[in-house]
């Protein structure tokens, strides 16, 4: 069951199959990993699958969503200004400065990461064809 996706199709497919014993059909489905979970795809089934003519009653009941603050331990608007104002330019700073420091740690590195943008090409960042891209011939990191 495992052949390349034809990107002109659907990244999903759904096979009945007939001839099963005492006269019963089963069906198999396949998505694609960009479309659906595993808990996603067993919730599916599970509606898809029922026998029931009137839909079962959620398992869990869903309660009022804005009763309470948005973020645990923030009041409304005092925590939406005191984020804004205080927490986003200290997690601002604490990225410079791993960026930095992490950029000073391999300074002295023979075979280094490349720079920004300057990665070499892959079938990840090459142009998207209905045949996947091609890959690079060198796919090493230069140095």
């Amino acid at each position: 069951m495992s052949y390349p996706r034809d990107r002109g199709r659907p990244l999903w497919e759904l096979w009945f199959i007939e001839g099963v014993e005492h006269s019963r059909i089963a069906y198999l489905t396949k998505m694609h990993h960009a479309l659906i979970d595993g808990v996603s795809g067993a919730g599916l089934s599970d509606i898809m699958l029922d026998v029931t003519p009137e839909p079962r009653p959620p398992a869990v009941e869903v309660g009022d969503l804005s009763a309470g603050p948005a973020c645990p331990g923030s009041s409304g608007t005092l925590g939406t200004i005191f984020n804004v104002a205080f927490m986003t330019p200290y997690r601002v700073v604490r990225v410079l400065q791993q960026t930095l420091s992490q950029q000073l740690a391999v300074r002295g590195l023979a075979h280094k990461p490349p720079h920004l943008f300057q990665a070499p090409t892959t079938r990840f960042n090459a142009e998207l064809t209905p045949s996947g891209g091609s890959p690079a011939p060198d796919c090493r990191w230069s140095a």
